[in-house]
């Protein structure tokens, strides 16, 4: 399942994502896009997860108001 998390903090970087994300399932990429002239984090990240334990937990989350939605 590949899941676009928006509205992110410019602080986050792939192991926080990673972290939260592997509560649901088996994290097989994040990638975290950067500005190409600042480096800075754009503010948006795609997770994939392999294999996904509490399917419905990870709906739950991939529809929430937190910017995150399933692809």
């Amino acid at each position: 399942m590949s899941i676009y998390v928006g509205n992110l903090s410019y602080e986050v970087d792939r192991e926080d994502l990673n972290e939260v994300f592997s509560e649901y399932g088996t994290v097989k990429r994040v990638h975290v896009p950067t500005d190409r002239d600042t480096g800075r984090v754009r503010g948006f990240a795609f997770v994939l997860i392999d294999y996904c334990v509490h399917v419905n937990s990870c709906l739950i989350l991939a529809f929430s108001d937190r910017g995150i939605v399933k692809t």
